[in-house]
């Protein structure tokens, strides 16, 4: 629970929190979490820690979680598009007590502007950016919706990828981080009940898809689909770190594995100083130091 303001679950995706920021700088930070993760667990300490930093204080924030099973990468691609769709049209979709507060906020700075973000940073992990880049492709194919504001969303995003799987996994390896109860002779049999796995695999039609389409647009219309930061960790043994075409070079976090780069915690801030950096270095709000208080 944060300690600063409240977590409060939101009826389109019932797994999923959103904590709205109490002044009105227009930001929004969706946090998309990896292959069997949780809405907020998988950060373990961003909701108590990001009040510190004035970047992330002053920016909405909404945890979302999706099943990773029974689908493949593409439905929950369309899931999290057609969520996203609905919040950015209508916030009331996030309930009544935050619709109000929202439009509340607005009245304070007078702002009749619509929709009630001018930016929009997602922060995803592992199989989160995998079907976080497939939702963005499929926005800028959808070209009748893409001109409409149904999608306009995908048009300013930015990209903060924490151990990315877009290049491929190590799917064996993965259900053993995250399904310790599970002996390796049984791990195959995952691929049944969590579909998305065959998804992950290297060369398979979902990882390929994601660079034919990204080929297949324009710089211009690719510009929101790529990662402004991209993060790997020392000690990941899961996924290719290989980059992805049009993604800057990634960094590293050392000492980290695939599970635990993602997670900050007092004594390790630097997944919460990756986000920061992003939010002040493209201005998504202008003309203030950030700083961690304290």
């Amino acid at each position: 629970m944060s300690k600063n303001r409240e977590l409060i679950p939101i009826p389109i995706v019932k797994t999923s929190l959103f904590a709205p920021s109490l002044k009105n700088w227009r930001n929004l930070v969706i946090f998309v979490h990896g292959f069997r993760g949780e809405a907020l667990s998988t950060w373990l300490a961003f909701p108590d820690l990001a009040d510190d930093f004035e970047s992330l204080r002053n920016a909405d924030l909404l945890f979302y979680g999706y099943a990773s099973k029974p689908q493949r990468v593409q439905n929950m691609a369309i899931n999290l598009r057609s969520d996203i769709d609905a919040i950015w049209g209508d916030p009331t979709t996030l309930g009544p007590e935050i619709g109000e507060f929202l439009f509340e906020r607005e009245k304070q700075v007078d702002n009749k502007k619509h929709p009630l973000w001018d930016r929009i940073l997602f922060v995803a992990h592992s199989l989160g950016c995998v079907i976080l880049r497939r939702a963005l492709y499929d926005c800028h194919l959808d070209k009748a919706n893409l001109v409409s504001e149904k999608h306009h969303w995908s048009t300013i995003a930015e990209l903060c990828l924490f151990a990315p799987a877009h290049s491929g996994a190590n799917v064996l390896r993965l259900i053993g981080e995250t399904s310790s109860a599970i002996s390796l002779p049984l791990a195959p049999a995952l691929k049944v009940l969590y579909p998305c796995l065959l998804d992950l695999e290297e060369g398979s039609t979902a990882l390929i898809g994601l660079r034919e389409d990204y080929h297949a647009l324009s710089v211009l219309e690719n510009k929101p689909t790529m990662a402004s930061a991209v993060i790997l960790a020392e000690n990941d043994r899961v996924v290719d770190p290989s980059r992805f075409p049009g993604d800057p070079v990634p960094v590293q976090i050392n000492g980290q594995g695939h599970i635990s780069v993602c997670k900050p915690k007092k004594d390790f801030l630097e997944p919460i100083f990756k986000v920061s950096e992003i939010l002040i270095k493209n201005k998504v709000v202008k003309n203030w130091p950030d700083s961690k208080v304290g």
